[in-house]
């Protein structure tokens, strides 16, 4: 046994470094790649493929468990969807936004023909390819500097940006979530369940649901994203008060009322939280610094994650009361947040969406117009329209064929 805590410390550090990475890349790289009108829908079905892994293995190692199945059986069964995943990456198309950063112009023909951009996804992109080559000339390749300029400046133009972005997904973490799930036993003894455990497999059940709703409802017209974050964030903070109201005065709210509100909970938060915070962020940052700054973001999310996760529990055992009614608050602010600051970009592109949340009134003026901020795909997005509101040069014309074609007539 002591000869197996290393090597199985390590396999858990790697495995949480992997999933790391893929917290950040899968949503970016299906962002880029998802036609606008799906792409809410898109990138919410990586929350759906966790949520129904969580069910799944939920299920499997119960029983394997009940069989007496050894441990290094589920172990090895975990590994059989990255293995699949590694033999499907190679046949996978480049993102085309990330090869217009490049600069690659062949290799964006053949990404955007293979993934079907439409033509003024296309004539944007090509802008920034020839921004990119135009750029490279005198500065040469993209080093540490230029990519640390870059992200300065864009920190300073799409402030707006990484703001929203920030405040949702720190809501999303701080709902109380992770500690609720983590701890969820302890959470439905204290609504008055008696054996917990066996309740324990319907919160894997509430997660697919939530994530299902969110699938269907991120690009629906009824709902989209601010609609479906705003109305759960509301379910979240009601179900929290009766948690606190039973807490506080036994009897007041029943164990089965309690005890559906611990599980709606669940249901709202990923129907309105769990996959909707990648959309979110993804389709607000801009294409150079995507990646990097969700990056950032989730990790400042993971730090906070890790506190609420350490202190859960011993805030719950010191006043339970107290710590649902703080999370229904922050529940409640956030609900707030998206109504207010919360973008509706369903079936716009990328370029768009940017723009769109980088723009901001010029100076008033009889000739004044909206003037967005310039990063490589706003200064596209100016081109692109300059060239389509200039009017056509004249055909030529040569003095004197008019009348010479009259006469012969």
């Amino acid at each position: 046994c002591g000869q197996l805590q290393p090597c199985a410390f390590l396999g858990r550090f790697m495995s949480g470094l992997g999933l790391g990475f893929a917290f950040v890349v899968e949503p970016s790289y299906v962002c880029e790649i998802a036609p606008p009108s799906l792409r809410g829908t898109f990138i919410v079905l990586n929350e759906f493929a966790v949520c129904a892994g969580y069910l799944l293995g939920l299920h499997i190692t119960t029983a394997m468990k009940l069989r007496h199945v050894p441990w290094r059986t589920a172990v090895i069964l975990c590994a059989c969807p990255p293995l699949l995943q590694l033999l499907v990456l190679p046949f996978l198309p480049e993102s085309p936004r990330w090869l217009a950063i490049q600069g690659d112009s062949a290799g964006f023909k053949q990404s955007a023909s293979a993934l079907g951009l439409t033509q003024n996804e296309i004539d944007v992109l090509n802008l920034q390819i020839q921004h990119e080559v135009s750029r490279k000339a005198p500065e040469g390749s993209r080093g540490l500097w230029q990519s640390l300029d870059t992200h300065f400046k864009a920190w300073g133009t799409h402030s707006r940006a990484i703001f929203i972005s920030m405040g949702f997904v720190s809501f999303t973490t701080a709902s109380g979530i992770y500690g609720m799930q983590a701890y969820a036993p302890a959470v439905l003894r204290l609504c008055g369940v008696n054996e917990p455990a066996k309740w324990q497999p319907l919160v894997g059940w509430m997660k697919l649901g939530g994530a299902f709703v969110a699938v269907v409802g991120s690009d629906a017209s009824c709902l989209g994203r601010r609609r479906l974050s705003v109305a759960c964030a509301i379910g979240c903070c009601l179900c929290q008060l009766l948690i606190a109201l039973h807490v506080s005065a036994a009897g007041t709210v029943s164990v089965m009322a309690s005890s559906l509100a611990f599980f709606l909970f669940i249901f709202f938060w990923n129907a309105g939280y769990g996959g909707l915070q990648f959309v979110v962020t993804m389709e607000l940052l801009p294409n150079e610094v995507r990646s990097t700054w969700a990056g950032q973001i989730y990790a400042w999310c993971g730090i906070l994650d890790v506190l609420i996760y350490q202190f859960f529990l011993s805030l719950i055992n010191a006043s339970g009361t107290a710590t649902f009614l703080v999370f229904g608050f922050i529940n409640l602010s956030s609900a707030m947040f998206a109504a207010c600051f919360l973008p509706e970009l369903r079936g716009r592109s990328l370029e768009e969406a940017s723009a769109q949340i980088a723009q901001r009134p010029s100076q008033p003026g009889p000739n004044s117009k909206q003037r967005r901020y310039a990063t490589l795909e706003e200064e596209a997005m100016d081109q692109l329209q300059d060239l389509r509101e200039r009017p056509a040069a004249p055909s030529p014309h040569i003095v004197g064929s008019v009348d010479k074609e009259m006469a012969n007539a």
